[in-house]
């Protein structure tokens, strides 16, 4: 019996990510299947559009300010956050890794995208924060309590004092009325 075979463009069209590949001007010029299906359209009916129609509005101007610089410098830039968006305006949050394809005198050909879906690591991610956010709020309250419970400390100690010391004055005369008395 012979070994199976790895099906090279079943891997690429069938992967458990998306692939998108990116003319030197933007448009896109080749999408895997999987990437499709996430956005609820045929890889055929986005062929010459621009990466603008599938990403959210934040990821047009991160991709733009952010990602094209890095990729000018780096070549490559790895774990962006974006969202991509279906037919439908449904925002699927993804994690991009993204590439550029040089040739030997290094012009640009290609950028390559590789999708990966961050629908659970950005709800842990919400929820970290969210417990973060709730650990300051209960670090402030117990700050507070605190300066509140010194300054009931120094009230407190403040009318303790008071009748102590207006009790130590009555004794002090009570003694030299006493001592008076005594002498004379």
């Amino acid at each position: 019996m012979s070994e199976p075979t790895e099906d090279l463009e079943d891997l690429y069209e069938e992967a458990p990510c998306g692939y998108l590949s990116l003319a030197a001007d933007g448009q896109i010029v080749r999408m895997n299947r999987t990437l499709g299906r996430w956005l609820g359209r045929s890889p055929e009916s986005l062929l010459g559009q621009p990466l603008h129609d599938i990403v959210g509005f934040g990821g047009r101007i991160a991709f733009e300010t952010h990602l094209a610089p890095l990729l000018r410098l780096q070549k490559k830039v790895n774990e962006v956050a974006l969202d991509i968006v279906t037919h439908d305006g449904t925002r699927i949050p993804v994690i991009a890794n993204v590439a550029e394809k040089r040739d030997e005198q290094g012009t640009h050909l290609f950028t390559r995208f590789t999708f990966l879906k961050a629908e659970e690591r950005r709800t842990y991610e919400r929820k970290l924060q969210a417990s973060l956010a709730q650990a300051k709020d209960a670090y402030e309250v117990e700050q507070e309590v605190g300066v509140l419970r010194e300054q009931f400390i120094a009230v407190l100690g403040h009318d303790l004092r008071n009748p102590l010391a207006a009790l130590q004055s009555a004794f002090r005369l009570l003694d030299k009325e006493q001592a008076l008395s005594e002498r004379g």
